[in-house]
């Protein structure tokens, strides 16, 4: 029963900050440094519900 009470007693911010961290470990693989020409831009429009092949540069690897 003690064991429980002490579960509650973790402050508020503290229980924040243990599932902060717990989704940047979870997440970490997920980032990815990607290069784009110069040609993908900003305020670019892009036809919907078509297929569309876009290129890029990254280290050997990556998704």
């Amino acid at each position: 029963m003690m064991n429980s009470a002490r579960f509650l007693f973790v402050p508020y911010f503290l229980r924040h900050v243990m599932l902060a961290i717990g989704l940047v470990l979870l997440l970490q693989p997920c980032w990815a440094e990607l290069r784009l020409p110069a040609l993908v831009s900003d305020c670019m429009v892009l036809q919907r519900d078509t297929e569309l092949k876009i290129w890029g540069w990254a280290a050997p690897g990556e998704k």
